[in-house]
């Protein structure tokens, strides 16, 4: 009961590292651990869109004897439409329909939200019609997913007629209002007039100009610049002596470990940050000693670094900052002693490694620049950090370099400022576009197939069924961003900008 409290807590903060741990923990201690275990692991890992974990939890229920149950399956399914992984929620629910536990309504709902934001229109007629063929009622989840399909690039008027049909059938739930603006999009897409076709370039959307060039600003913001850059090579030149004080930190335990410097200071865009980003390099043998042959490799970076953690507080040379384990890429925030240099350890972290290689090489020179001072103005502003709801480095780099995609050429740093806040307080739309460094051109969030959203989009670079904002940024956070980006643009549209009040400091505030 205990175990299962502590991982019903953890689920309702969105930690699934912790409540995988207390699980594991649970195990570990021969405590019979039953479906409520399971199904609260499985929630957390669903909440946080990871599919990987609550796949693994499904399995792991088989494996110690216990069948899963609808529920079970239910949660898994959710997961994958959280995580993109659409396919593999439809296996899911073929597999439910072949096998059992037989799918309900609530089945057939997670699984048609999963291919409707995928813009899969094929895949979800047919689960309409399968759904209807077990004579399950059609609700306000069903509808809505249907109506998305309608948003589809090319999608036939077939979809419009399966609308229509479940307004012949009666949908519960849902009020005069809902219908008459579903009736609405069913119309627009019958008449052609363009409601389904909201894919690729926004036709009428503004193109970006430049703005006037202001020599005092440029003078200004080439000097704060090259400041941001000389800080940057200050702290990349104390890394040969932390890296080998971290080495013999974790070589006792992993032999095999490499450390890797890579992040935003590596690149001169920190901003100020004043932290070096290092990957352990370590063979999944060695991690995986006394542990679980089935353990994931996102657990046993988990339990490495809470080891870690306990190694490094037992350590002279090494102060724990901070312990981020429910962040998507768990970090261990250390300090070094002797030089004061804040770490921000991770394992096996290859793929932030290469975005942030790729982000270098989408990039020139002035446009790192204008990260480093968009950073440093976010943390002025009281906007930034990840860990308080707000926006991460990683997620100002690709707005910067979005904007330095649609801008035309040559530019200075002070147009390329100027223009990055008017871009966004003015120009972009915040509830209908998406920041798609992939693309490199402006776009509806239903191209990038991420959520439909009224709130900011910035789809990862990387991995592109990521929506950078989700579940990071909350919802007051990101009005406070939009607010501060509107003052910005205020400010630096004034016939002479300053840019100390631009940088102006932001009280500091409580965050959620």
């Amino acid at each position: 009961v205990t175990f299962n409290a502590a991982i019903s807590a953890c689920e309702k903060c969105l930690r699934w590292e912790e409540a995988a741990l207390t699980l594991r923990e649970a195990r570990s201690c021969n405590l019979r651990v039953d479906r409520i275990t399971y199904h609260a692991t499985m929630s957390a890992c669903e909440k946080c869109g990871r599919t990987d974990i609550a796949l693994e939890m499904l399995q792991s229920m088989r494996l110690r004897g216990i069948e899963p149950d609808g529920i079970s399956y239910d949660s898994a399914i959710s997961a994958c439409e959280k995580g993109g992984q659409w396919l593999t929620a439809l296996q899911l629910l073929r597999q439910m329909e072949e096998e059992g536990p037989a799918p309900d309504s609530v089945s057939y709902d997670a699984a048609l939200l999963a291919v409707s934001r995928a813009g899969a229109w094929q895949e979800g007629l047919a689960l309409l019609e399968r759904k209807a063929e077990r004579g399950f009622s059609q609700g306000r989840s069903t509808l809505s997913s249907t109506l998305r399909l309608l948003t589809v690039q090319g999608v036939p008027l077939a979809c419009a007629g399966a609308a229509l049909r479940l307004f012949e059938a009666g949908v519960e739930g849902v009020t005069r209002l809902d219908l008459e603006e579903a009736a609405r999009r069913v119309e627009g897409t019958l008449a052609g007039d363009g409601q389904r076709t909201v894919a690729g370039a926004l036709l009428n959307a503004p193109q970006v100009e430049l703005p006037p060039e202001d020599d005092r600003l440029e003078a200004e913001a080439c000097r704060l610049a090259e400041e941001l850059e000389a800080q940057d090579s200050e702290l990349v030149a104390q890394a040969p002596a932390v890296l080998r004080d971290l080495e013999e930190l974790l070589r006792p335990r992993y032999p095999s470990v490499r450390l890797v410097l890579f992040g935003s200071a590596l690149e001169g865009t920190a901003g100020g940050g004043g932290d070096l980003d290092v990957t352990a390099e370590v063979d999944l043998r060695e991690l995986r000693s006394g542990l679980a042959e089935h353990s994931t490799p996102d657990i046993l970076h988990l339990v490495a670094l809470r080891d870690l953690r306990a190694t490094a507080q037992a350590s002279s040379s090494w102060c724990v900052r901070r312990a981020g384990f429910a962040a998507k890429t768990p970090v261990l925030a250390l300090q070094h002693v002797s030089s004061g240099t804040d770490v921000d350890l991770t394992i096996n972290n290859a793929l932030c490694v290469q975005k942030n290689q790729l982000l270098r090489y989408l990039s020139d020179r002035k446009v790192r620049q204008l990260v480093s001072l968009v950073k440093f103005w976010a943390r002025r502003r009281q906007v930034y950090g990840k860990s308080l709801g707000r926006l991460s480095g990683f997620a100002f780099a690709q707005m910067v370099i979005f904007y330095g995609q649609l801008a035309p050429a040559p530019r200075s740093l002070s147009q390329l400022l100027r223009g990055f806040f008017v871009f966004y307080a003015g120009n972009f739309d915040w509830a209908r576009e998406c920041v798609s460094v992939a693309t490199g051109r402006r776009c509806l969030k239903a191209f990038v197939r991420l959520r439909d959203t009224p709130h900011l989009c910035i789809e990862d670079c990387v991995e592109r069924e990521l929506d950078l904002c989700i579940p990071h940024l909350l919802p007051a956070e990101g009005e406070r961003l939009r607010a501060e980006v509107a003052r910005a643009a205020v400010v630096l549209q004034e016939p002479s900008p300053s840019l100390a009040a631009l940088l102006e400091v932001a009280p500091p505030r409580d965050h959620a």
